[in-house]
């Protein structure tokens, strides 16, 4: 090109690269980028060109050449994080670094290493943030039920070395409030973990001091709605007394309660055995989720169960209940008959034998234990119904503290594995209520889509797919999520597919989201021949919604009337980033379904291009 000779391919391909240095002197094509010196340039080069040629290209002095870490978060205090090349890195191309357009390198000159802007510690590098972004959001929590006021907002300028008690006291006075007791909070926002430009929340109540620490406490007795209590506690104290501080704090009564601690995505885990050793020992640290549980602990390999007995009001195979689609496993209809203790290698067998020694059901008539089906209890709801009689408690994921719920049924019942248990019912023609509830085994293992669950119930009710329509009934919330039979969509999908090139279908599993079917949910039934009302709700769920909201705004007014009666002058920080609504176990599960996804990608390609080397191998043995 004009007499220059141009490398082609793909390897050749240029990259544009934005180059960040200090410098004193800024250069004609350069942009400041802060405030602090540094500037910025744009540069190209060909991706197969050397991150050592590339340093050689932008200047002749001896630099440290640092690369932008992805993905990761940036150090407390709101510094940005630099990652210097390794000398192997040096030798490797753009191409091979995965180097893209818009991607930062950062040259340092060994003269700014030792820079209060910068610093170095190994091969991580750490930028300070700029003065502008020097800032927190403080908020201070209204006392009145009317909306959060502008005034009671205000921005305090702070670096990642301002310790939190000066953020404080500097809130307090912007806010126009008045401490009267001084509030030990010698952490400084880095080490905090705390980020600059974030939202910070100024509440009644003496805040941890160092040698404590700050716990939440549930109650395994108490229904899911309930908020989590507060606790603090000296770091120090043994677990026995951290017990009786929490019974205390939860207004219960006796010494016969444990601990156990509840992990990221909110499971229960092992109870804290250790009773006189101190929290700081067993690994309690701020922030931390314990469940209280009633009960002594057990023996170290066995488990102790609380067990209740569901009353079958008709003591029919197929309940009968009002058309108010309340579920039928309600607390109100789970009795406690006591406890048990049996080892976690026993089987569900064992289980169900030991069950029925209980002085509670010496009068219940059971023939065999085949005859008793049992659940897990969640939330004072059975969740799931344990399968496999020769499968051990370990392995069903039984724990220590787990409630299970056993049932009397009629005839002998041995679920497989995919077989999920659903209570259906059919919508009343031209009314908004239902028939009975019937009790159904559909085999997900089959199809565990749409369209298998719209076949399967055809055939009980003898009606054609086209003509049923489906909904889930949320019971927490008291509304109807329709099912739609995917099979009309992936038909249209078809027809639209403009590739010959044979794809591997996807199986959709109602299992999954966003339905996430299990056993016991209610699944309404529209015969759209006799019936054109699509509407599931009905006027039951109508009242309990308003109740719900009803019972939502009478805790707010709680709430403000617990912040009215506390002292307003003693006033403690909680950091909340605005993205810190969801509970953590939400975000580690979306992180997780990510890399799983990125996994099943990745084998893919793999598989594929494995099919390819085989396909050529087969044709040329073939040819020759």
């Amino acid at each position: 090109v004009n007499g220059e000779q141009v490398q082609i391919g793909a390897e050749w391909e240029p990259v544009l690269l934005t180059v960040m240095r200090p410098c004193v002197q800024l250069d004609a094509d350069c942009v400041v980028a802060d405030e602090l010196g540094l500037q910025r340039s744009s540069h190209g080069f060909p991706r197969a060109l050397t991150l050592s040629s590339v340093c050689e290209a932008l200047g002749p002095q001896e630099v440290l050449v640092c690369q932008e870490e992805k993905g990761a978060e940036p150090d407390g205090g709101g510094a940005s994080g630099w990652r210097v090349c390794s000398p192997e890195a040096m030798r490797k191309t753009l191409r091979e670094l995965t180097l893209r357009d818009g991607d930062s390198l950062l040259l340092l000159p060994s003269t700014h290493t030792s820079d209060s802007v910068f610093s170095v510690d190994g091969d991580l590098v750490t930028l300070m943030t700029p003065s502008d972004c020097r800032w927190l959001q403080v908020q201070f929590r209204p006392q009145t039920a009317a909306e959060e006021e502008e005034g009671m907002r205000k921005k305090i300028p702070a670096s990642g070395d301002t310790l939190l008690g000066e953020v404080k006291q500097r809130a307090l006075e912007e806010l126009q409030l008045q401490e009267q007791f001084t509030v030990r909070e010698d952490l400084c926002l880095r080490d905090a973990g705390i980020r600059l430009m974030t939202s910070l929340f100024l509440c009644p109540g003496p805040a941890p001091k160092s040698s404590q620490l700050f716990l939440y406490c549930r109650v395994s007795t108490a229904p899911s709605s309930d908020p989590e209590l507060e606790l603090i506690v000296e770091e120090m104290l043994t677990v026995k007394e951290c017990v009786m501080e929490m019974v205390r704090a939860a207004g219960l009564e006796g010494t016969c309660w444990h601990v156990r601690r509840m992990d990221w995505c909110e499971e229960v885990g092992e109870p804290l055995r250790d009773e006189n050793s101190s929290l700081l020992e067993v690994g309690i640290s701020n922030g931390d989720t314990l469940m209280l549980t009633e009960g002594q602990l057990p023996p170290k390999g066995f488990l102790k169960l609380m067990v209740s007995w569901y009353e079958d009001p008709g003591g029919e195979c197929v309940l009968e209940l009002s058309p108010s689609t309340e579920r039928p496993h309600t607390a109100e209809m789970m009795k406690s008959v006591g406890f048990v203790e049996i080892s976690e290698e026993a089987s569900l067998q064992d289980l169900r034998c030991q069950v029925l020694t209980l002085p509670a059901l010496t009068d219940a008539c059971v023939p065999t234990p085949e005859f008793l089906r049992v659940w897990l209890v969640e939330d004072q709801r059975l969740s799931k119904i344990l399968r496999g009689s020769t499968l051990t408690l370990r392995k069903l994921k039984v724990v220590c503290g787990s409630e299970v719920c056993v049932q009397k049924l009629q005839c002998e019942e041995n679920l497989g594995v995919k077989e999920v248990l659903l209570r259906v019912q059919m919508g009343v023609p031209g009314e908004r209520a239902y028939y009975p509830f019937q009790e159904f085994v559909w085999d997900a293992g089959r199809d565990p889509s749409a369209k298998g669950l719209y076949h399967s119930l055809s055939s009980l009710y003898g009606v054609a797919p086209e003509n049923l329509l489906l909904a889930k009934h949320l019971t927490e919330k008291h509304t109807w999520m329709p099912i739609h039979n995917w099979r009309v969509r992936r038909e249209r999908v078809r027809t639209q597919q403009v590739s010959k090139r044979k794809k591997k279908k996807r199986v959709e599993s109602l299992q999954g989201a966003p339905y996430y079917l299990r056993d016991g949910d209610v699944i309404g039934v529209k015969n759209l021949l006799v019936d054109s009302n699509r509407e599931f709700s009905t006027l039951q769920d109508e009242e309990a919604q308003q109740k719900l909201r009803e019972q939502t705004e009478s805790r707010r007014k709680d709430v403000v009337s617990v912040l009215q009666s506390e002292d307003s002058t003693a006033c403690s920080f909680r950091a909340v980033m605005w993205d810190a609504e969801l509970p953590l176990c939400r975000r580690m599960i979306s992180v997780c379904v990510f890399i799983e996804m990125c996994l099943y990608v990745l084998v893919v390609v793999c598989v594929y291009r494995c099919v390819l080397v085989v396909l050529c191998v087969y044709r040329c043995v073939f040819i020759e």
